[in-house]
């Protein structure tokens, strides 16, 4: 994150992380319910709790003494370890682990903040659905509509797998497999995720090659912790 200290952009990056997960979970279960498949609801209803509950309780519980005291040694080492590797961060890591954690642990969220950043997470989701749907109506073929929430829900998991540059080729093929599964013909199906994946991953590049050159330019000054 540029312009941000380290502290605040790893609060953000794990909030947010949390709140996308839980909001995608959200959609799924209900796809997955209207779709007839209450099973796999509670399958991925598990599995993200299973994923989002550990950050939660280290979010939480690093503000108690005992936690706050092994999270130190944690990050301690593995900063250590990091600077004999790669020769970086520089400076003491117990120096830089206790004011990383010092604010971290400043750090607060209102309710209204928390309300609108879950809303942001739950509208982010949704519009990527809408964009499925788009790319299914737009090459004239109908929307299979109790399985479409379910097979983009599909889709979106193995592109958080991330086990390819942008999910290339693996959220593709998942998707066209998960609209086959839905009721979409094998054809349309391909030609819908591959359209939905070019309009989705192409405005990602462009947007973010947009913004790299503006932040070269601008050159703004990062706030960084006095270590």
């Amino acid at each position: 994150m540029v312009g941000v200290d380290r502290a605040a952009a790893a609060w953000a990056l794990a909030i947010s992380g949390v709140y996308s997960a839980v909001s995608l979970a959200g959609i799924a279960a209900f796809g997955a319910i209207i779709s007839g498949s209450p099973g796999l609801a509670i399958t991925g209803i598990i599995t993200v709790v299973a994923g989002v509950l550990p950050v939660c309780l280290v979010l939480i519980g690093i503000r108690r003494p005992r936690v706050h005291a092994v999270a130190a040694r944690a990050i301690s080492f593995a900063l250590r370890l990091s600077q004999r590797v790669v020769r970086r961060p520089a400076g003491n890591a117990d120096e830089i682990s206790s004011n990383l954690l010092e604010q971290l642990t400043s750090l607060r969220m209102g309710v209204g903040s928390g309300l609108l950043v879950a809303s942001m997470a739950l509208a982010n989701w949704l519009l990527d659905l809408g964009c499925l749907i788009c790319a299914i109506l737009a090459i004239h073929a109908t929307v299979p509509w109790p399985g479409v929430i379910l097979a983009w829900a599909v889709g979106s998991g193995a592109s958080s797998l991330n086990l390819t540059p942008g999910g290339l080729g693996v959220v593709e093929i998942a998707l066209g497999a998960s609209l086959v599964a839905a009721g979409l013909p094998a054809g349309p199906a391909i030609a819908a995720a591959l359209l939905y994946r070019a309009v989705k991953l192409g405005l990602v590049l462009a947007v973010g090659g947009v913004t790299l050159l503006i932040i070269g330019r601008t050159e703004p000054q990062v706030v960084e912790p006095t270590l």
